[in-house]
């Protein structure tokens, strides 16, 4: 009687304990939002550092150190996903 209940709904996967929790992954979700969003408004926002910065050398190492972080991140995620 309980299988008849439950035959036209689908089961629920459940990830295992290792890929992370849910906080985990909305953060990686966000972090890929931000890239897209940086990308599509790239323009803007070199227009933007560049009235921040309008040194060449130091406005290309704020951006090497904003590069650099995000790299950092998906390191240091992508290690502690293989551990």
């Amino acid at each position: 009687m309980s299988s008849r209940k439950n035959a036209g709904r689908s089961r629920r996967i459940v990830p295992p304990a290792a890929t992370g929790t849910v906080r985990d992954c909305a953060l990686s979700h966000i972090l890929i939002v931000l890239v897209v969003v940086a990308f599509v408004f790239r323009r803007p926002l070199g227009r933007l550092l560049a009235r921040q910065f309008p040194d060449r050398a130091k406005r290309h190492q704020v951006v090497g150190i904003v590069i650099t972080a995000f790299l950092l991140v998906i390191a240091i995620r992508l290690f502690a996903l293989f551990w």
